[in-house]
Order: C-alpha cells, then sequence, then structure tokens
C-alpha cells in the first residue's frame, strides 16, 4: 500500500473531520459532546486563520491519518514557531510506520 503525505487543505476539512473526532474520543478527555460538524469548523478555522497546518496521510486517496501543528510565538526571539499538538492513524492502519511518515 503506497502512503503520499501532504499538506492538507480546506477542500480536506470534511474527510480529515472524522478522523479529529475519532482522535477526540479516543483521547483521555473523552469528550463525547464534540461532533463531527464541529470538528470540520474547527479545522476549517484554522487552515483560514494560518494558525494551524494539517498533515495527511492518504492511501488510494483516503485520508488514514493526520498530524496537526499551531503555531506558537516566542517572545525572546520575536518568531512564530510550530510545535506538534496531534497525531492520529486510523486503528487498522497502524503500526505500519505511517505515524512515522507524518512526522
Amino acid at each position: 500500500m503506497e502512503i503520499n503525505i501532504r499538506l492538507a487543505t480546506i477542500a480536506d476539512s470534511e474527510s480529515l473531520a472524522p478522523l479529529l473526532h475519532s482522535y477526540i474520543h479516543c483521547s483521555v478527555s473523552k469528550r463525547q459532546e464534540i461532533g463531527i460538524a464541529e470538528c470540520q469548523d474547527w479545522i476549517q478555522s484554522r487552515l483560514e486563520h494560518g494558525d494551524g497546518v494539517y498533515f495527511v496521510a492518504l492511501a488510494a486517496s483516503n485520508i488514514i491519518g493526520f498530524a496537526a501543528l499551531f503555531s506558537i510565538y516566542d517572545s525572546i526571539a520575536l518568531v512564530r514557531q510550530w510545535a506538534l499538538n496531534d497525531l492520529f492513524v486510523m486503528a487498522e492502519h497502524r503500526s505500519k510506520g505511517i505515524g512515522r511518515k507524518l512526522l
């Protein structure tokens, strides 16, 4: 199975939202009240405002994983930096090195 990694665009937000939703639901917080529509809105907002980027892993044109980076600011160096905040691969695609590729 060939895996391709690329930057997500706003057009990917609909396909990416169910993965973010799954990530949220398997997290420690178990925030069950967050829906897929809210996840899609979050992704779109981050991409539109430029304060977040998503790298997506694709298999046969389907998004099967993502890495989310969000901007932070260093007031000493006066620069914007990026911090890896989230990394998720669908359960059926784990242990295949996809997370490592996303990094």
